[in-house]
């Protein structure tokens, strides 16, 4: 995990970094017609950077794109409870990053080290996700380089709406992301914990009881909700929620 964010976490800062990425791809596509090539684009990312088991020896052959400084949470928005940040940044900087002014991401995964970008690509679920949903969901801009080196903004409501929809679960596939814009939900410093014991009847008991209370109203649904199995028949649901006092 990183841990200190790079020197220009301005506006002016992340546009300049995108630039430099439009041009290295626009370069390698120039390269690559004039070759005649049909080598693929992606990251320069080393594997051992990923929370991935897959093997990237795919990378040796292709065209890799150096994104590593893009690593930054640029601003928040607090009218529109959203935050925008560069793809690398981790679920640890961007937690250390909101909770001094009171907020969290509204789906924040357990795993320090896991990418902001890397889960809005793939899935990221976290005991929020009943309420708030995927990390992909929380999702309002992606910001997208696309193989030609073109810079779209996509969100749902825009020219590039299509985009939006396809990115969730692409693993990169169509466009190098630079940087997103997410949910983020107000926090205050205690949760109260119910717990709930469930025992017997098997798996289909505890899970009818994990449905049950992540299913309840708006205005009864607990911020989080997890379970820690014991054995076939042991369970316990736990619900927590945001309060003021201990």
């Amino acid at each position: 995990m990183y841990q200190h964010f790079i020197a220009d976490a301005t506006t002016a800062g992340h546009d300049k970094r995108i630039q430099r990425v439009i041009s290295d791809v626009k370069k390698r596509v120039t390269e690559r017609i004039d070759s005649k090539g049909d080598r693929k684009l992606c990251t320069a990312r080393a594997p051992w950077q990923n929370l991935s088991t897959r093997f990237a020896d795919y990378k040796k052959n292709s065209d890799c794109i150096f994104v590593g400084d893009l690593r930054n949470v640029l601003y928040m928005n607090e009218a529109r409870t959203t935050v925008t940040l560069e793809p690398l940044v981790d679920v640890g900087m961007a937690t250390n990053w909101l909770l001094p002014k009171g907020y969290m991401l509204a789906t924040t995964l357990e795993i320090e080290e896991a990418t902001i970008g890397g889960l809005a690509c793939a899935v990221g679920m976290t005991t929020a996700s009943h309420k708030y949903g995927l990390l992909q969901e929380t999702v309002e801009e992606y910001q997208i380089i696309l193989g030609d080196g073109t810079f779209i903004r996509a969100r749902k409501d825009n020219e590039h709406s299509d985009m939006w929809h396809a990115f969730p679960w692409s693993h990169g596939s169509l466009g190098l992301l630079v940087g997103l814009t997410l949910k983020i939900i107000p926090v205050t410093k205690y949760v109260r914990v119910n717990y709930t014991p469930v025992v017997g009847q098997g798996p289909s008991n505890y899970s009818k009881v994990i449905r049950e209370v992540s299913l309840k109203k708006e205005d009864q649904v607990a911020d989080f909700v997890e379970a820690t199995v014991f054995s076939r028949d042991a369970c316990v649901v736990m619900e927590a929620s945001f309060v003021q006092d201990e």
